[in-house]
Parts: C-alpha cells; sequence; structure tokens
C-alpha cells in the first residue's frame, strides 16, 4: 500500500494568504484560515464502496501535545459529530482521527487535516487533524455554553469552532478530489438541483462565505468568534456525498420521489411527513426544505417543536 499525499490548494492554484488584522469598532480582530485538506488516496482495495450501515462512532486519539484542557474542548466536538452521524454510511463505523498540536504545513494556518481515503471508491480511511502551535486559542471551559461570545472581545481562536470544521474534513467535506464528493459538483455548486450548496470558488473544500456566512466551513475564521456544526449546508454535504444517516435532521423534496425515511438521498416528498419525523425527535428535530415551493394542505396544527430550514434560494408556502 502507497501513499500519496498532496496539497489540494496547491494543485487548484490557491496562495494562501497571511492573517490579516482589520480594524472593527471597539476591537482589533486577527482574521485566520484553515490551512487546508492533505489528500492521502491509496490506490488499493475495496475498489467499491459498499454502504454498510450500522452504527457510527469516531475513534479519537491524541497525542502528549494535547493538554487535558484541550482535549476536552476537542472531545466536545468530536461527541456533537458522533450524534449527528447515526450510521456508518459507505465508511468504517469506527473511524479514526488523531489530533495533535504541531507546526502545520502552511505556518500561517490555524489548522489542517490530514485525510485519507481509497481513490478508485472515494471511502475512507483515517484523518489526522493538525491544530497551528503557534496560535493563540481560547481554551473553552466549558464549551456547551457560547455565553462569553455574546459580550466582551478576546484576541483570540476558538478552539471549540476550529476542532467543528477540522472534523467536518476528516469526516468527508474534502472538496472534487475526492470521487464521492466530485460526483455531486457542478461548476461551484454540490447538488444544484437539490441541496444546492455554494462551494468557494476554486476551493470545493470549504463552503462559499459570501452564499452561507457564518458557516462553519467557512475558509476564514475571525478572532473570538463561534460558529456550530450546521445541519445546512455542513451536514448535508457530507451525508449526501458518503451516504451518512443523520440522527435529528431531515429533508423534504416535492421534487423527488423519496422512500419515506428522510435521509439526504430519500428525502420525503411532502413536507407535513418530513414534519411529522422530525417532531417525533425528543426536543425537536431540524426539517431542511428543498428549493422549490411547498404548498399542501396540512392536516394537523403544528404542535411540536421543529427548526426548519430552507436550502438557497427555496420559498416555501404553507397552509394551516
Amino acid at each position: 500500500m502507497k501513499t500519496f499525499p498532496f496539497n489540494l490548494w496547491v494543485l487548484a492554484g490557491i496562495a494562501l494568504c497571511s492573517p490579516v488584522i482589520g480594524q472593527a469598532p471597539e476591537k482589533r480582530s486577527q482574521l485566520g484560515h484553515c490551512g487546508g485538506v492533505h489528500l492521502r488516496m491509496v490506490d488499493a482495495v475495496p475498489k467499491m464502496a459498499a454502504n454498510r450501515g450500522g452504527g457510527f462512532q469516531i475513534d479519537d486519539t491524541y497525542d502528549a501535545s494535547v493538554t487535558a484542557a484541550q482535549q476536552a474542548v476537542i472531545a466536545f466536538a468530536v461527541a456533537e459529530w458522533d450524534a449527528t452521524l447515526l450510521t456508518a454510511g459507505i465508511n468504517p463505523a469506527s473511524y479514526p482521527i488523531s489530533f495533535r498540536f504541531g507546526q502545520t504545513q502552511n505556518q500561517n494556518a490555524l489548522a489542517e487535516a490530514n485525510t485519507t481515503w481509497f481513490s478508485s471508491s472515494g471511502m475512507l480511511v483515517s484523518s489526522e487533524v493538525v491544530f497551528n502551535q503557534n496560535v493563540q486559542w481560547y481554551v473553552d471551559p466549558n464549551p456547551a455554553s457560547d455565553d462569553e461570545f455574546q459580550s466582551g472581545f478576546q484576541n483570540q481562536f476558538d478552539l471549540l469552532t476550529v476542532a467543528r470544521h477540522e472534523i467536518g474534513h476528516a469526516l468527508g467535506w474534502v472538496g472534487t478530489g475526492n470521487p464521492l464528493v466530485h460526483n455531486f459538483v457542478s461548476g461551484s455548486t454540490f447538488d444544484a438541483s437539490g441541496l444546492n450548496i455554494a462551494l468557494r470558488v476554486g476551493d470545493e473544500a470549504h463552503s462559499s462565505d459570501g452564499e452561507h456566512p457564518e458557516d462553519v466551513m467557512n475558509f476564514s475564521l475571525g478572532s473570538w468568534t463561534r460558529r456550530p456544526v450546521s445541519a445546512y449546508p455542513s451536514v448535508a454535504l457530507i451525508s449526501q456525498a458518503f451516504s451518512y444517516t443523520l440522527s435529528d435532521v431531515f429533508f423534504a423534496d416535492p421534487n423527488r420521489s423519496g422512500s419515506g425515511n428522510g435521509t439526504v438521498w430519500f428525502p420525503f416528498d411532502s413536507f407535513w411527513q418530513g414534519y411529522v419525523a422530525a417532531a417525533a425527535v425528543p426536543g425537536g428535530g431540524t426539517l431542511v426544505l428543498y428549493p422549490g415551493s411547498f404548498q399542501e394542505s396540512l392536516p394537523h396544527h403544528f404542535t411540536s417543536k421543529v427548526q426548519f430550514m430552507s436550502v438557497r434560494g427555496s420559498g416555501t408556502e404553507l397552509q394551516d
């Protein structure tokens, strides 16, 4: 088995910038960048990736460079992704991701992900996430709370947000170098007829910050900024490309004939079906609506807490 490392951004002709200092009212903010997804393609069996199903769990490991406080924050992000991805899709049910602090290949990057997959099938093998040891990190003693970001300012980068971002790369948001992503991309749009996710021009490993501002998979991150793992576009893209089934996110598209299970690739073809599925989740689920207008006579009034999201360019017309 031979490993071929290369830098996606070098191949795409993208030059990474040094951190930029920008002046904002009453605070001075730094702008940091992701160091990219460094892809290790393995040209070996399995040649075809079959849907494996079954439970999914990230097998996270940490080297000695990671302090106990840092590990607690990173593990919190791991648990979030674990809770979101219900099945393994086409990838290993126990998926190894290692974490360390060190020198990134681009010394000005916040972090980078080194992800390995089988070149012919696109099935992921493993990933290593490296956080830049020279960055001033904010290590949240209580990552479950975002209260400190509502007021005040510190000239540090949020380790939790960057961990969420890099784990997204590790789990499959890796750009069109991977055939499972490539099959859905036209121009700079992922699944244009359905999810309609805008990608960063010339860099399909990140979401467009113009069309999806403040998404966790944007290329740049300001200091003292926190971003959540988002059902759309972040989770939607990797679940569509790699066949992960999601725990509490459901999709409805009247233009596609769904199987009734509400996965990304088999969405409900009725708004009400999707709503009922999302409402059955304890605490309320998320219903993502594909482009187009829904015109349905709903059989009941809304009685459960459900978060509704519309994909880029969509509209909804509901009669209750």
